[in-house]
């Protein structure tokens, strides 16, 4: 049981506050002008409750606010809709204290009742809701009460560390949502074809019109309750205009075009935009972000034939494939040397919890093969990989044909992997046949991409043996190996105690096991590069939304 002192301590950590919703660290703006830029697909819902597509989820995430938010300069979670909060000893009680000069974007004063109505959203079992399995401890959801109109009580049945970065989910209007709901139209409710005055958040811009196939408009919130250090209300911006489009190639035309002002660059693709940026323009690199590349191998014996499973299942021939991989080639010959190597499963990105301390497997043939002839394996006279019984190694290599970077990245592994024996098939799939393959077993080894956040605790379906994309073998009814059960432990440690230390702690000795077992083997992944109008102040290339991180503070020179 933690100390007074250890409590007091840990909620200075948690609790980063600034003054009335100032936001630090930004020069002053000038009200006015318009932001454009484009994504790759449309909408699906207005909905947050109903959204599981990237689009649907980057565009409400400029209309509603959460409890509490993450500083995009420090990483830090901090208040939002939450101005404050304090937890008692154990780390079960918690109680948030909600601003009171928040506004509904018709008027509406936002109030306890509005997260109540929330939480219920997020515990109503019929509704499709993403981020749902974050709130459940121990299986069981936790108890929320009111204690007045800008107080809430949660009681959890015990010490969950990852609460307040669940917290940074959406909160929702009970005056517009309830009825609705109660009459089992929620779902619904708010669809692409809606009135979209009746789509109402607390956050920094509203929807006021939608061309399928072509945009998005929001315009600025005025009656927002962010501040700029000098007490002007945030944002800046008039209109924010978002370009969605079926495919990159339309993307490029409004780039040449010069509709857009702000263009995100894949490296793996667009080098002739690196080697001549369009003037006026300014490229920004906003380094590793929260999107992996991966390559896992099946290790589900209830899918695999015996004696494939005894190799793949074989922590050495693991080992020895890492070391046959040019991690350098791929950098430079997929991503023109703009990518970096990720070594742990928590992205260097979530900067608290990255561990640098693990085991690294630079290119060695040599150390492949040695690592391989010492586990029992032989070659015959072709120079072809036999498994200590005697077997061909030989695997199927699955890609999703629809990423053109992973496809090359596939092809340069298989190339790596034939030099030390292992006879190696590419074959790459479109899109859904690559997800029916992954959800019925049918596969040897996949290259994938993964996408993780700022909490290692959201990761806990993919890294615990019970999880459902615990993708090597999922949903163990108890673990299979005792490095499994070992990595269950801590991610239960790491959830558990409210010292941000030994949550470090845990999770680190997590990403050394991971790393030593290789379950998946990481490989580069392209920095986030964007291309960025000059026109636009108070861009930093920092932070997991890149130049976006806090578009109220962002203004446009002579709007």
């Amino acid at each position: 049981m933690r100390t007074i002192l250890a409590a007091i301590c840990c909620a200075l950590l948690l609790l980063q506050p600034f003054a009335d919703g100032e936001v630090a660290g930004a020069s002053i703006g000038r009200y006015g002008g318009s932001l454009t830029f484009g994504v790759v697909g449309t909408p699906r819902t207005f909905n947050y409750f109903m959204a599981e597509d990237h689009t649907s989820l980057l565009i409400l995430d400029f209309v509603y606010d959460g409890l509490v938010e993450y500083d995009y300069r420090t990483g830090e979670l901090v208040p939002a809709l939450a101005a404050s909060w304090d937890f008692n000893q154990e780390g079960t009680v918690w109680t948030f204290h909600l601003r009171q000069d928040v506004l509904w974007h018709d008027g509406e004063p936002f109030t306890a009742d509005d997260v109540l109505f929330t939480f219920g959203l997020i515990f109503d079992e019929t509704l499709p809701f993403l981020y749902r399995e974050s709130f459940y401890i121990d299986g069981s959801p936790f108890a929320y009460t009111k204690l007045d109109d800008y107080t809430i009580r949660l009681t959890l049945p015990r010490p969950f560390a990852p609460l307040l970065s669940a917290l940074t989910m959406k909160i929702m209007p009970r005056h517009k949502l309830a009825q609705p709901w109660m009459q089992g139209e929620f779902t619904r409710t708010w669809g692409i074809d809606c009135s979209l005055s009746d789509v109402v958040g607390t956050g920094p811009f509203q929807l006021v019109q939608y061309q399928r196939g072509r945009e998005v408009v929001l315009l600025r919130n005025p009656r927002y309750w962010k501040k700029d250090a000098k007490g002007n209300l945030l944002p800046y911006l008039t209109r924010l205009v978002i370009r969605t489009k079926s495919d990159l190639a339309q993307l490029y035309q409004d780039l040449g075009a010069g509709r857009l002002d702000v263009f995100e660059i894949h490296p793996g693709t667009d080098s002739a935009l690196l080697k001549q940026i369009p003037p006026g323009y300014t490229l920004y690199d906003a380094g590793l972000g929260f999107s992996s590349n991966i390559l896992v191998l099946n290790q589900d014996p209830n899918t695999l034939e015996e004696m494939k499973h005894r190799v793949f299942a074989d922590q050495a021939f693991r080992q020895a494939i890492a070391h046959a991989i040019d991690q350098e080639r791929i950098i430079q010959e997929v991503y023109g040397g703009l990518a970096v190597r990720q070594r742990a499963f928590v992205s260097p990105a979530s900067r608290f919890y990255h561990e640098t301390a693990v085991p690294i497997y630079e290119k060695d043939l040599l150390a492949a093969r040695e690592i391989l002839r010492l586990a029992g394996f032989s070659w015959d006279e072709a120079d072809l990989l036999r498994s200590p019984d005697g077997w061909s190694v030989e695997l199927s290599l699955c890609s999703n044909a629809d990423n053109p970077e992973r496809v090359r990245m596939a092809d340069l592994i298989a190339e790596d992997l034939r030099r030390i024996g292992v006879s190696v098939e590419h074959h790459p799939v479109n899109a859904n046949v690559f997800v029916r393959k992954l959800s019925c077993g049918d596969w040897d080894c996949v290259l994938l991409g993964l996408e993780s956040t700022m909490e290692p605790h959201d990761g806990w379906d993919i890294w615990h043996s019970s999880g459902y994309f615990h993708l090597w073998q999922p949903m163990q009814l108890r673990p299979s190996t005792p490095w499994e059960g070992e990595i269950d432990r801590l991610f239960e440690v790491g959830a558990t105690t409210m010292d941000r230390r030994k949550r470090y702690q845990a999770y680190a000795e997590a990403q050394r096991i991971a790393a030593e077992q290789l379950p998946m083997i990481f490989l580069p992944t392209a920095s986030r590069m964007y291309l960025v109008r000059d026109k636009l102040q108070n861009v930093e290339a920092v932070g997991p939304k890149g130049v976006l991180g806090e578009i109220t503070t962002l203004w446009i020179e002579n709007p």
